[in-house]
Parts: C-alpha cells; structure tokens; sequence
C-alpha cells in the first residue's frame, strides 16, 4: 500500500482518512470530550490543509489551538494522520 499512497492527490487521501473505521471509531471514543466542549465531531478539533505543490507531503495537520486537547487524542489523530498523508 506504501507505493499506491504515494500516487494519491490531497483529496483522494482525505477521502480515505475520512472512510477510515478507525478514524470512526475515534469520534466515538472521545465523544464525551467533545459534548463538554460542545464541538460536534473530530474534525472539530483539527484541519489537514493541502501542502504547496512539490513537498514530499500532501497535508499538513493543523490543530486548533482554542483547545487543551487530551494528549491521547492527538496522538490517535496523528495515528491515522500519518497513515495516510506521511509516505
């Protein structure tokens, strides 16, 4: 699968990231977290903007900085974050 990821476009990776079970499962472990801080899903917590063209990678994980994230939380993000947007 390393050589198939390294063809695919910013979109086509976060199509995946987004189909992932795992990333599902995420919103539901630590959708307690995100009812007390009245953020409706994950995404709420982050963004993967697209990288200029010709860096080796496509996205770049950008965290809100308006919230004291759980350390496991981010590194669970960072997880599947890397699975797919780091080569």
């Amino acid at each position: 699968m390393e050589g198939t990821n390294n063809l695919k476009s910013y979109q086509e990776r976060m199509s995946s990231i987004m189909a992932d079970p795992e990333f599902q499962l995420i919103q539901k472990k630590y959708q307690p977290y995100l009812d007390l801080h009245g953020i409706e899903e994950i995404l709420g917590v982050f963004d993967i903007k697209q990288a200029p063209p010709g860096e080796a990678i496509t996205g770049k994980l950008i965290w809100h900085s308006e919230y004291d994230l759980p350390i496991d939380l981010k590194k669970d993000i960072t997880k599947i974050f890397n699975k797919y947007f780091v080569n």
